[in-house]
């Protein structure tokens, strides 16, 4: 995943319950992150696979991206795959649209 050249790797990939969890647990923490609305567009799964098309908007805090005092939001398309087995998550995966969001983030004067 290309654009995932902003956070300084490639699709974001966890395996086994404690990656997963603690992905998400890192994820929130210190982000800036106001509020995430995701609204799943399309589902379809095949044996132990999920895969979800999620429409994301997001609302950060300009401070984490250089532009104190104003709040950010920015929106994209998310393509997540699950493992499922014996019902729980084994194996997460993501592929974001980061380019239109970090595209969003400058024209409100944000510098990602």
């Amino acid at each position: 995943d290309y654009t995932m050249e902003y956070f300084g790797s490639d699709a974001i990939d966890r395996s086994g319950r404690d990656q997963v969890v603690d992905f998400f647990r890192e994820a929130n923490s210190g982000s800036q992150t106001l509020e995430v609305k995701p609204r799943i567009r399309q589902r379809f799964s095949s044996g132990s696979n999920v895969i979800l098309l999620i429409d994301v908007n997001v609302t950060v805090d300009g401070a984490a991206w250089n532009a104190p005092g104003k709040t950010l939001k920015g929106s994209g398309l998310t393509v997540t795959w699950l493992r499922i087995e014996k019902g729980l998550v084994t194996r997460h995966m993501d592929f974001a649209d980061y380019d239109t969001a970090m595209k969003q983030f400058r024209e409100q004067g944000g510098n990602p």
